[in-house]
């Protein structure tokens, strides 16, 4: 049996497996863009993560000087709470600069295409 395809005729089982050539494709191109996207979304989220902690840190750190400087006009507790924070934001970029720094990374996959040539066997 022959299909007719443009100007020539082509076998069933060639259009066929042209078919699921062109579906595997399809479905490839699909989570293609779906890594891609999803990269963005990591991305961003770590991009605003890190804007986060550097706007936040600096002003957590002067708040809680300012309220150790201060420790004869302030409560105990918010003297306590203040130099606890303090702490807890240092180790925390301690923490954070060494994770980054001196813990080997897994290198970052780059996106690569996820088509594979196809192998069509003649039966």
């Amino acid at each position: 049996m022959t299909l007719e395809s443009g100007g020539g005729k082509i076998g069933t089982e060639t259009a066929i497996l042209l078919a699921q050539a062109e579906e595997r494709l399809r479905q490839e191109r699909l989570v293609a863009d779906e890594n891609i996207a999803r990269a963005r979304a990591i991305r961003r989220l770590q991009v605003s993560a890190g804007w986060t902690g550097i706007l936040m840190l600096p002003a957590m750190a002067v708040f809680c000087v300012v309220v150790l400087m201060q420790y004869e006009t302030v409560p105990g507790e918010m003297t306590a709470a203040a130099s606890g924070a303090l702490f807890v934001d240092v180790l925390g970029v301690v923490v954070a600069a060494y994770k980054s720094w001196a813990v080997k990374k897994a290198p970052e996959e780059p996106l690569k295409p996820v088509t594979e040539a196809p192998v069509f066997q003649r039966r």
